[in-house]
């Protein structure tokens, strides 16, 4: 019989890997970037980590991507 911990090992290295994202920067503070992701119409209230080696504007399209159930602003794609 599988334990908890190898049953959920075993889920994770079958399932498929997290689709990325894409999304509109609304706000830009340190502390993170407001994003609308596409399919959506309204801004998000939470702010998202972003990659603080690149510089990042109002209405800028970026890649989104999902690591750990976080999600990370990986760069401008416009």
């Amino acid at each position: 019989m599988l334990t908890y911990q190898d049953q959920r090992r075993i889920e994770a290295e079958l399932a498929p890997p997290e689709p990325h994202s894409f999304a509109t920067v609304v706000s830009v503070a340190p502390a993170g970037l407001t994003l609308i992701f596409d399919g959506e119409t309204v801004a998000t209230n939470k702010l998202y980590k972003y990659n603080k080696s690149i510089t990042f504007a109002v209405n800028d399209r970026v890649k989104v991507i999902k690591i750990s159930g976080t999600y990370i602003v990986e760069y401008p794609i416009n």
